[in-house]
């Protein structure tokens, strides 16, 4: 440590007067920088804005230099500060990152724990197979804007800074002709989590594309454009225009109708049962064929109940069964249908199966809607397949008072063979109440356009005027 101080001697003082007061001017001049008391307070930090004191100007010139030094070094090292010129880091001062703008230290566990106010939110969009130069892809929620980017194929993203835990309806639309023609979008409300990042995942099956219909044609933008016809202009007459859908007037859902056929009342219950087993003769020459059927029918006065028919016919080589069943359920304002059929047969090898779910409503006196699905499935046949349907289908009752003929609605059909290397084909068959012709559009798995037509009519009828089914009050 350096410390500056004056020697003192009298002989030295008398005679060399002018250059010692001199020489005590340089020095004391040469000491300032490490003269005066120096306390934790006047010390800059490293990080911080404090700026260290100009001890030159705090100097206390009444204390002679060497006792000047002495309090330096007093109060540095109560202090366990270096002086100047001293080398080393400083002892005992807080670290930087702990003390805040105040000189106060700050808990470092209670920053890390602070919530996230921001999110970033990943958009991985799957849109609908599609090819387009002038395809694009828009993202909002809320008052936010985003533009999404092509990956590739049907493959894009989008990613922006979201606050966090806030909800608004996310809507995301797929468009071509640089945003003049939609063709599906996606909405849904959308929640922003609370973490740093998310993903937001959006498959193709999840666009709406049916809701988009410029034209009014009863074809989506996205089937017009993929069939290469303009949605923007109705071409009918570029359409083939057929009689029917189906050949031959026939009735969705059969089945159903043998059931409300078995009704002649309510409430209603009968149970029949006839049963000869196959048996053979002393020297097994020959046989008597089994046959045993089974059928209950259920039904209490409202309407609701069950229905149960049982068939087996017996050879040596051969066994047929047949085994179905259905519950019938009055809710109040429709009656529900939940049907099952298995049929198989031992010598050919071959099973069909089917499972029905069915809802009909009365609009009105007359007026019929029906909502269902069908799952029909075969193996064993040279033909067998998968099918399922699913429809919504409006008519009036008509001459038969069982049945209605539809007027709209809509009707998918899905069916896959079994065997051969047949395709995926999806048949989607819509007719609006105002529309002229039932629109027909067949497609394969990835939506591109097979064949497109027009029918006058569906061709099926539907079983609509079910006995107890609660007819709504005429408004007045």
């Amino acid at each position: 440590m350096k410390l500056c101080a004056l020697r003192s001697g009298s002989s030295w003082l008398s005679t060399r007067f002018a250059i010692t007061f001199f020489t005590g001017v340089l020095l004391i001049s040469g000491c300032s920088g490490s003269g005066g008391s120096s306390t934790a307070d006047e010390v800059g930090v490293v990080g911080q804005n404090t700026v260290a004191p100009n001890t030159s100007d705090d100097l206390d010139t009444d204390i002679p230099v060497s006792a000047a030094s002495d309090a330096d070094e007093a109060s540095s090292t109560a202090n366990n500060l270096p002086l100047s010129g001293d080398e080393g880091p400083l002892e005992n001062v807080a670290d930087s990152n702990s003390v805040d703008a105040s000189g106060g230290a700050t808990d470092t566990a209670q920053q890390e724990a602070q919530p996230e106010i921001a999110t970033r939110v990943d958009f991985e969009i799957t849109v609908p197979a599609y090819m387009s130069d002038s395809l694009s892809i828009e993202v909002k929620w809320g008052s936010k804007q985003l533009w999404a980017n092509w990956v590739g194929d049907e493959y894009w993203t989008a990613s922006d800074i979201f606050p966090t835990n806030v909800t608004h309806p996310l809507v995301v639309t797929f468009m071509d002709r640089n945003g003049h023609v939609v063709l599906a979008s996606y909405e849904k409300e959308f929640t922003t989590g609370t973490n740093a990042a998310e993903i937001y995942p959006i498959v193709a099956q999840q666009f709406d594309s049916n809701k988009w219909d410029d034209d009014g044609d009863s074809v989506s933008n996205l089937n017009e454009s993929k069939a290469g016809t303009n949605p923007l202009i109705v071409e009918v007459d570029q359409l083939e225009i057929r009689d029917s859908y189906y050949k031959g007037q026939g009735v969705i859902g059969y089945q159903i109708k043998e059931y409300e056929e078995m009704i002649p009342a309510f409430p209603y219950y009968v149970h029949f049962e006839d049963i000869t087993p196959l048996t053979w003769n002393e020297d097994y020459s020959n046989y008597t064929r089994g046959l045993s059927e089974i059928l209950t029918t259920d039904i209490d006065e409202k309407g609701t109940g069950s229905f149960y028919d049982y068939y087996k016919y017996s050879e040596p080589s051969n066994v047929t069964v047949e085994d179905q069943g259905a519950t019938r359920t009055n809710t109040g304002n429709s009656i529900v249908y939940t049907a099952t059929y298995v049929r198989t047969n031992s010598s050919a090898g071959v099973r069909r199966e089917y499972d029905i779910n069915l809802e009909t409503k009365a609009i009105d006196g007359l007026t019929r809607t029906q909502t269902g699905t069908i799952h029909d499935h075969s193996t064993g046949y040279s033909d067998s397949n998968t099918t399922d349907r699913a429809f919504t289908l409006t008519g009036k009752v008509g001459d038969d008072d069982l049945l209605c003929s539809p007027d709209y609605g809509t009707l998918t059909f899905e069916r896959v063979y079994r065997y051969g290397e047949n395709d995926f084909l999806k048949t989607t068959v819509n007719k609006d109440a105002d529309d002229e012709y039932w629109n027909v559009s067949v497609t394969t798995e990835k939506g591109s356009v097979v064949e497109e037509y027009l029918v006058q009519s569906l061709g099926v009828d539907f079983v609509c005027n079910l006995m107890g089914l609660p007819i709504p009050a005429k408004s007045e």
